[in-house]
């Protein structure tokens, strides 16, 4: 058979193979008889079998028997290439180019002509000046990828050079089949079929390929019965049948598939698999403890070996990797290979291992794929491969010649990974691989490519056609024409919000391009998303050198120093779109991190793994009674010996490992051992066993385990679930983590009963749980933001577009569609995807039905802690506490900024947004919306118009568009394009016809409602409910009305912020209000003028009422001074000796006790780490909102005395006296203790004489009675009421409730913020707030979108974000103008914005600080003296004032004011300027205000002062 199949083609190419390769193999020989036939052959065949040379060879030979017969003149490609990257195609073409020498050179020899095969590249890594060749003269084999083709096929020119196509081939045919990449490439298929107008051979090659019937099926796609006669193909035969395989499958306009003959080879290539485990001794406390091992073990493998491969599963791990092995070799002798690093170091590694200059080559999947790097020794994989595919692919990389064998090493790092390392290795060996599902009508595929066939097209294109067309693919065999034309509504803009993208007819049923419609189809080519990735390029060279991951590049700044491709780079410059570095000499170099969750392992595996794991269980003869005695922690039950004494069941596992598994010993024994110490803390997880362990942690919070092998997408589909059904239990949303082995919810309070959740999620209420719980989540915006872009309802660019602006585009997309749910395919795609994808809702419920039928169990433990397989939930955990610290959750900032209008205008004033908008705004908006930007000029142009702003007579459209108006309205209306309706004052106005069904269903349908109304709103600045009726007649007023509500709650509409009192009630389209606010905003910006600090230190004195004297009683004025300071901790001493004396004039300390004894004040303590004297902040009673995140954080810390602070919680408040009997200490020791506790934040009392007595002398504690007071816990501040569960748990996202409170609370820190400093900044917040400035930012954003604030520079010398309400800036201005006095301000006092807010000012030979005695003097916004030890040393800080007459009343005052709030009897000057004091100009000044001359210095007295004032 091999003779006359090989005769079969070119004499040269007969002559060269025999003398290159001999004979051909099993593959080859069938599929040239398959492809010499004219049959779509589909070849698998694993690697190393020769079927690259078995797809290319025959269309070599078309070509030369072509050039034979008809002369070395080509019109175009003949034939296609097409793999899934673009490091692929370099390497076929190096192949392609080789045998084009071989070729060469045979002709030479044998005296053949040669008519040459040329072969090209076509990637986006193609120069123009390549591209630009291969149009003027095309090769005959094309080299490309799926969106490369795309791209092709939309350029006028591309189809010019694809026309004579006669062969496709698609290697690596499997990565592309089964997702979206593939469903493109189909529909590419079918419009280069239509292209050139005859049946194009299609061949697909593959090792790793199953089922291979379905990938047959989407190899061929499918044909319409007139064609398949006209072929010569009997229908029934056909139908239903592929290549012999029955398949149960039916097309939606009858279509019948393609035959598809499959190679399948019958060389069995042979796979050797070796699990090992690098063995840890004992626990691993450092880096290198965990390295080291790891490191021996691949040194040990890799010894005598000359060129070998290691896979890993990140970029991260593989940079690290790559520096490890060259620091434990001491050399250079790895490198690293992944998809970030640039095309020109990708190839430079690849050469130098196929030379044999590199050693070792560390990869992520960018090798995965048949990339020739010449001869492996041997693949190493570090941990798992993730599936089964991926492993052949990668350790068939070894051996990679015929008749070679493929070594392969998996090693684990840790033992948890061993059972599916253990099985995937054999799925590996026996080719063992999950099935292939092919994508079933994607929508977001469709739509792309019909813009692009739309785009491409020559004449316009019926829908009919479009249907037939797209229908040969296998992906869209089973749409219909509804969907198709839901999806044609979106593009032709029916929707208002929906940029149209083409004309779609609907009577004719004809589509149209735009003007928009090719470029873009050609922005958006593929289905790959956006990659929010910064490239990297050398500063000098400008050369790419690869790709750094957005978020990592944020974090980063110019001089850090990071590595990429084995290199260290020094971030030189950051640019909108790039990162310029260049070479850095830093050894301790940063390694990037790139996003990117993998889908985690199949239910399929899962299910193999629990059986694996159930086959263990029965070879140890592991007691499998439910009461048998159990061990308390595993690490006690370590050695194999002692947890299974049957040394029998240990050789027999022991061999089955090793024979079954390719299980070393050290890993048998480590597998045996976690197996074994799991099932005897707890249970074992099997495929028909789940385990539920809970126990609690030493913060006293319960964790429930459930563990099984399901794997990520189950266990994520499960966990949404639960969390929705115990959203109906619990008043929050519990922390939960989901992982391949199972799932974590850690609870900070707990009862078992809540177990029954587990049992009440069953199959019947899954799915609306989990559309339940999708609604609004991030899963949903994050599929519908992937599909919107891949359909090209967000525009594209050819530059970098920034993440952030795409997922604002995409929310207000999928706001708007929302209403249309039921008639806008891309948001049902977006839930498909989640339920489907993303989850695995189908795969859910079979386990949930498995639970309800019994023939799954569900096993419930109580352990003191967690068992082996839960200790990497709980390192999880902790990883998350560490990393996010005390800031919250994502989840729980995206709470945030659900804050309502209504709860921000409550704190801020109603008027708040008023105080920004300017008329000048007002009117730009009002000119932008009577005079839009498209001016029609045709009646064509007119329904576009109309199709913007809806409804509208011919007097409001001649306005805009002319005096033609009525004549082309005439021809509209002719036409029947479009439609009339008449408002209730008899006004006629005209809408698009095809807009019929929304107008005439308006008081009906929501949807409709949202679709005319919202857009009426839109397009005008107000209106009232009045208008509305009277415009909609077919809306009764109280139909109005209820949408006006409805529209108002879901914050589409807003009252018209620019209405003056008295005016009728009116409303305004939120777009139009945050149009108004945003160019308010960018006016206040231009006019803000930054002032220097001294000004806004005046005005801080001002707001916080430093020396304003008390405006009513003197508790009203501690009242008055607090509500400015709420929050601000300050040593407990400063209170009554600095703040309270600076502000209120002969303050009483019994006034204070009183308002906290009446319950107006609170206090809470606090004591930083390493300070002696506590901190005391006080809060107005009433402000629960303020005060409750602080102490929730006390509540969740220890306590040094955990017994004195239970007594606090169940006794309630009480007296010293009675805790002090119940402590069972003395009055004084017990108050020493309950101090302890006010620092902790544990403890307050309702008087604040407590604190009084601690800083007094040694012998009041014997007054610390019960006149003191009342102790209670601060965590009953924050207690929900009787009969209520807590309302805040640390951690996870807040329910419904808790994320109100959070949003409440945090504006509430804000409008507190800015009502006692007026300007906020990171550094305040960071200093007062509970908050973190990133919580904070987002917020800040929020409300300056409603221009409550607006951000500027209001600060000199302050770089940061600065945040104030609207007109502040004109309030800094007045204050100077209105400071005639000056300010005397302690340098410890709040109002005192340096060394607190921002760093002093360069004050040489001084050294300024906030200490006890100093005080800054600061009037007419200039820094005018700064006081130090309570008047010894004064300095004049304004140089260009020199001390005059108009001085003496002042400094009078500022002296009086020192003496006073100090209780002083004197003030002694000593230096003047750093000078003796009577030898300056300053000491006339001191005699003429009363001083007395003493030396060299001078005193004053407080008598002389008061006798002189």
């Amino acid at each position: 058979m091999s003779t006359s199949v090989i005769k079969q083609f070119h004499p040269l190419l007969q002559a060269w193979f025999s003398q290159s390769f001999g004979q051909p193999t099993d593959v080859q020989r069938q599929s040239w008889e398959a492809i010499a036939a004219g049959k779509h052959t589909l070849i698998a065949a694993p690697t190393g079998s020769g079927k690259t040379l078995a797809a290319l060879l025959p269309c070599v030979h078309a070509s030369l028997s072509k050039a034979e017969r008809h002369g070395s003149s080509r019109q175009g490609v003949e034939t296609l290439y097409i793999t899934p990257l673009k490091a692929l195609n370099n390497d076929i073409q190096h192949h392609v180019i080789g045998f084009g020498e071989q070729l060469a050179a045979a002709a030479e020899k044998l005296d053949l002509p040669w008519p040459g095969y040329r072969s090209a590249v076509r990637t986006g890594d193609t120069t123009p000046a390549q591209r630009r060749a291969m149009l003027k003269n095309p090769p005959q084999l094309l080299i490309t990828t799926p969106e490369s083709l795309f791209i092709l096929l939309t350029s006028d020119q591309g189809r010019g050079i694809l026309r004579f196509v006669k062969q496709v081939i698609i290697d690596e045919i499997h990565d592309l089949a089964g997702d979206k990449r593939g469903s493109h490439l189909s529909l590419s298929l079918e419009r280069l079929a239509a292209l050139t107008g005859r049946r194009i051979q299609r061949i697909g090659v593959s090792a790793t390929q199953k089922p291979l019937s379905a990938v047959a099926a989407f190899l061929g796609g499918w044909m319409d019965p007139e064609s398949a006669e006209a072929a010569g193909i009997n229908k029934e035969i056909h139908k239903g049948i592929l290549n012999g395989e029955e398949t149960a499958r039916s097309h939606s306009l009858g279509f019948i598939p393609r035959p598809v003959h499959i190679v399948e080879s019958a060389m069995d290539k042979r796979l050797d698999v070796i699990l090992c485990m690098p063995q840890l001794a004992g626990i691993q406390t450092s880096r290198e403890a965990v390295w080291g091992p790891l490191l021996k073990t691949m040194f040990s493998l890799m010894e005598g070996r000359r060129s070998v491969l290691v896979f890993v599963n990140s970029r991260r791990l593989c940079e690290r990797l790559v520096l490890r092995i060259n620091d434990f070799a001491g050399m250079d002798m790895a490198r690293s290979h992944h998809g970030s690093m640039s095309k020109e170091l990708r190839l430079e590694a690849e050469a130098r291992l196929k030379s044999g200059d590199l050693r070792c080559l560390v990869a992520t999947s960018s090798l995965e794929l048949g990339i020739d790097v010449g001869h492996i020794d041997l693949v190493i994989q570090i941990d798992s491969p993730l599936s089964a595919a991926s492993g052949i692919q990668r350790i068939g990389r070894a051996g990679h010649a015929v008749g070679d064998i493929s070594t392969g090493v998996i090693v684990t790092r840790y033992r948890g990974a061993l059972p599916e390392a253990a099985v995937l290795g054999k799925c590996i060996a026996e080719r063992d691989i999950d099935p292939i599902v092919i994508p079933q009508r994607p929508i977001d595929v469709l739509s792309q490519q019909t813009i692009a066939i739309a785009g491409s097209a020559e004449s316009p294109m019926n829908v009919a056609d479009l249907h037939r067309l797209v229908a040969g693919s296998d992906s869209y065999r089973e749409l219909d024409r509804v969907m198709l034309e839901e999806m044609l509504n979106v593009l032709a803009g029916f929707y208002p919000f929906s940029r149209p993208i083409l004309d779609w007819n609907r009577e004719s049923g004809e589509i149209t391009k735009r003007g928009n419609t090719a470029i873009a189809a050609l922005r958006g080519a593929g289905t790959i998303p956006q990659s929010s990735q910064y490239p990297v390029h050398h500063i000098d060279s400008r050369t790419h050198l690869g790709e750094l991951d957005e978020e990592f590049v944020l974090e980063s700044r110019v001089g850090d120093v990071f590595l990429l491709g084995t290199n260290s780079w020094m971030i030189r410059q950051i640019d909108k779109d790039r990162v310029y570095v260049s070479e850095s000499a830093n050894s301790f170099s940063e390694i990037p991190f790139w996003r990117n969750e993998g889908p985690g392992r199949s239910f399929r595996l899962g299910k193999q793994i629990g059986l694996f794991m159930e086959t263990l269980s029965g070879l140890l003869r592991l007691d499998s009674s439910p009461d048998r005695e159990r061990g308390a922690h595993w690490s006690q039950l370590a050695e194999l010996s002692k947890l299974v004494p049957d040394e029998a069941a240990r050789n027999e596992t022991n061999d089955f490992l090793r024979g079954q598994y390719g299980m070393d010993d050290g890993s048998a024994t480590e597998l045996m051992s976690y197996v074994a110490s799991q099932h005897a803390v707890s249970e074992l997880p099997t495929a028909k066993r789940i385990v539920v362990e809970h126990y609690r942690d030493m913060m006293n919070q319960t964790h429930v385990v459930v563990l099984n092998h399901f794997g990520r997408r189950i266990n994520r589909t499960w966990l949404l679930a639960l969390q929705r059904q115990f959203e109906l239990l619990l008043p929050y949303t519990l922390y939960g983590n989901a992982k391949d082995n199972g799932i974590e919810f850690v609870l900070p309070e707990w009862d078992v009963s809540w177990l029954r959740v587990f049992r009440e999620v069953m199959p019947g209420n899954v799915e609306q749980l989990l559309m339940d719980g999708m609604t609004g989540s991030p899963l949903l915006a994050i599929a519908f933001r992937r599909i919107a872009e891949t359909g090209l309802l967000l525009a594209r660019s050819f530059t970098r577009t920034p993440m952030w602006q795409m997922r604002l585009r995409s929310e207000e997309l999928l706001r708007e569609s929302l209403p249309y749910a039921d008639k806008f395919p891309f948001l049902a795609e977006a839930m498909r995807e989640c339920l489907h994808d993303y989850l695995d809702i189908d795969g859910l419920r079979e386990v949930l039905a498995s639970i309800q039928d019994g023939s799954m169990t569900l096993v419930i433990r109580e352990t003191a802690y967690p068992s082996p397989m839960a200790t990497q939930f709980l390192a999880d955990y902790v990883n998350m506490k560490v990393y996010e610290g005390d800031g919250l959750n994502l989840e729980t900032q995206a709470s945030l900024l659900a804050i309502s209008r209504e709860l921000a205008s409550t704190l801020f004033g109603p008027d708040a947004v008023k105080g920004v908008l300017t008329w000048g705004a007002i009117q730009e908006e009002k000119h932008r919306l009577q005079n839009p930007a498209y001016v029609p000029g045709s009646a064509v142009g007119l329904l576009e118009l109309l199709k913007q702003r809806g409804e509208s007579s011919v007097e409001e459209l001649s306005i805009i568009a002319g005096p033609q108006t009525p004549e082309w309205v005439t021809e509209l209306s002719r036409q029947g394009a479009i439609a009339s309706m008449t408002s209730s004052k008899g006004i006629q106005r005209w809408y698009c016809a095809e807009e019929r069904d929304m107008y005439e269903s308006l008081a009906e349908k929501p949807e409709a409602a949202a679709f005319v109304l919202n857009r009426y709103v839109d397009g005008i600045l107000s209106f009232s409910p009045d208008a509305l009726a009277e415009r909609f007649p077919v809306l009764t007023p109280e139909q109005a009305e209820q949408w006006i509500q409805h529209s108002s709650k879901h914050g589409r509409i807003v009252p018209t912020p620019f209405q003056t009192d008295g005016d009728e009630e009116s409303w305004s389209s939120s777009r139009i209000v945050e149009r108004l606010v945003k160019n308010s905003l960018r006016e206040a910006r231009s006019q803000i003028q930054p002032v220097n600090p001294w000004r806004w230190c005046g005005m801080l004195a001002e707001r916080q009422l430093v020396g304003q004297g008390a405006v009513a009683g003197n508790s009203q004025s501690i009242v008055e001074t607090l509500r400015k300071l709420q929050g601000l901790y300050m040593p407990v001493s400063h209170w009554e000796s600095l703040i309270f004396p600076a502000r209120i004039p002969n303050y009483r300390k019994e006034e204070l006790d009183m308002l906290c004894s009446a319950g107006e004040l609170i206090w809470l303590g606090g004591k930083g780490e390493g300070r002696k004297e506590g901190k005391v902040a006080f809060f107005l009673s009433d402000q629960a909102g303020l005060y409750t995140p602080i102490v929730e954080r006390a509540s969740r810390s220890e306590s040094s005395h955990p017994e004195l602070l239970e007594l606090l919680k169940t006794g309630g408040a009480a007296f010293l006296t009675g805790l002090s009997r119940n402590y069972g200490k003395p009055p004084s020791e017990t108050l020493s203790d309950l101090l302890e506790l006010v620092w902790e934040g544990h403890a307050s009392n309702d008087q604040f004489a407590p604190l009084r007595v601690r800083k007094g002398k040694s012998g009041d504690f014997a007054q610390g009675g019960s006149g003191f007071g009342r102790w209670y816990w601060t965590g009953s501040l924050a207690a929900p009421a009787p009969g209520h569960m807590p309302q805040t748990t640390e951690v996870g996202a807040p329910g419904a409730q808790r994320a109100k409170e959070l949003a409440e609370s945090a504006l509430g820190w804000l409008h507190q913020l800015l009502e006692g400093y007026g300007i906020i900044t990171k550094e305040l917040v960071h200093a007062v707030s509970p908050f973190s400035w990133d919580d904070m930012l987002p917020l800040l954003g929020k409300l300056e979108e409603w221009g409550t604030v607006v951000r500027g520079r209001f600060i000199e010398g302050q770089s940061g974000m600065q945040f104030a309400p609207p007109g502040v800036a004109s309030r800094l201005d007045e204050t100077e103008q209105a400071v005639g006095d000056l300010t005397v301000l302690s340098a410890l006092d709040p109002a005192n914005p340096f060394g607190l807010m921002m760093d002093w000012p360069d004050t040489p030979g001084i050294a300024c600080a906030r200490k006890t005695g100093s005080y800054l003097v600061v009037g007419g916004g200039k820094w005018r003296f700064w006081i130090e030890n309570n008047g010894k040393r004064i300095y004049n800080m304004d140089v260009n004032h020199a001390i005059g007459k108009d001085d003496t009343r002042q400094l009078r005052k500022v002296f009086n004011t020192i003496l006073h709030t100090q209780r002083l009897t004197k003030i002694v000057i000593e230096k003047w300027n750093n000078k003796a004091v009577a030898e300056t100009e300053a000491a006339d000044m001191l005699q003429a205000i009363g001083a007395e001359r003493d030396g060299k210095s001078f005193v004053l007295w407080m008598s002389r002062l008061q006798g002189k004032a």
